[in-house]
């Protein structure tokens, strides 16, 4: 067992995807198996339950989780103390969904080289899987498309936006400049579920009114064959897709939608996170 292996380790399980953690750390599938399957031989535990659908931790592996994370992030937090003149700058790990990354990309970045005295943690990942990091108090701070209304913790609206339809050229209704309530009915729409159970959604409607993908690809292939159009927000409109058309819902309360972010309590009670985190949020809400 050796410092490599536990942070591949600690990086799977919080993106439950050796591809996943691959392209965080930089290095290639190959490396991070191939250093699994030493890790869990060494200990003689097998660390995660593999499926199609990604990598859980296994029984031993939840035992195991906590102790590799703070050996990684001690480990990490040791480094910087003796590769830097400075002082160890404060850690305050995020997590976003993959679905905006590329939106606050430039933001994050920008926060980054403002802020030399933050060592920013991002975990890029599912809707769903952000909520389950932040419940577990893995990270500081999430930026989600959905706050929980259960919860208690403290939330900003980041970036406020309009929802959308995308449809293929072939749609009739493809010539319009915006969309009504009443145009939409009839049509069948396709729901991106982010990582969230699928029957979640399927309270909202029925199966003849719609259907719930992970893949986006899938989706986009539907869209594309004029088989159903696709509701996303307006942060996530894109030019790039070909024959393919992106129209604004018109209607009442429509400008209500947003982004959020939440801050655990741990934050709240830390002065410095909690500026830090109030830093980023505040660039973030200048993005687009």
């Amino acid at each position: 067992m050796d410092i490599k292996q536990l942070k591949y380790f600690v990086e799977v399980a919080k993106h439950q995807s050796v591809q996943n953690a691959a392209d965080s750390l930089f290095v290639s599938r190959q490396c991070i198996s191939k250093s699994l399957q030493h890790l869990e031989k060494s200990i003689n535990h097998d660390l995660f339950i593999r499926s199609s659908e990604g990598m859980e931790l296994s029984d031993a592996g939840m035992k195991f989780y906590p102790k590799a994370k703070e050996i990684v992030d001690a480990f990490d937090a040791l480094y910087l103390e003796m590769n830097s003149g400075d002082a160890i700058r404060t850690k305050v790990s995020i997590c976003i969904p993959e679905t905006l990354l590329s939106f606050y990309q430039g933001k994050i970045e920008e926060f980054e080289n403002k802020f030399k005295n933050c060592l920013l943690d991002v975990t890029v990942c599912k809707d769903a899987r952000a909520h389950d990091l932040f419940s577990n108090k893995e990270v500081d701070l999430i930026i989600t498309w959905n706050h929980q209304r259960n919860s208690k913790n403290i939330y900003d609206t980041v970036t406020f936006y309009k929802p959308y339809i995308a449809m293929s050229k072939k749609n009739p209704l493809s010539v319009k400049k915006s969309l009504t309530a009443e145009d939409l009915k009839g049509l069948k729409f396709v729901y991106y579920s982010d990582g969230y159970p699928k029957n979640l959604f399927m309270k909202y409607f029925s199966k003849e009114d719609g259907c719930v993908m992970d893949d986006m690809l899938m989706i986009y292939s539907l869209i594309y064959e004029n088989k159903a159009v696709f509701p996303l927000p307006e942060i996530a409109v894109t030019n790039f897709v070909k024959d393919i058309v992106y129209l604004p819902v018109e209607g009442p309360g429509n400008s209500d939608f947003g982004t959020k972010a939440v801050l655990s309590d741990d934050v709240l009670m830390n002065p410095l996170k909690k500026k830090l985190c109030v830093a980023l949020i505040n660039i973030l809400k200048e993005a687009g």
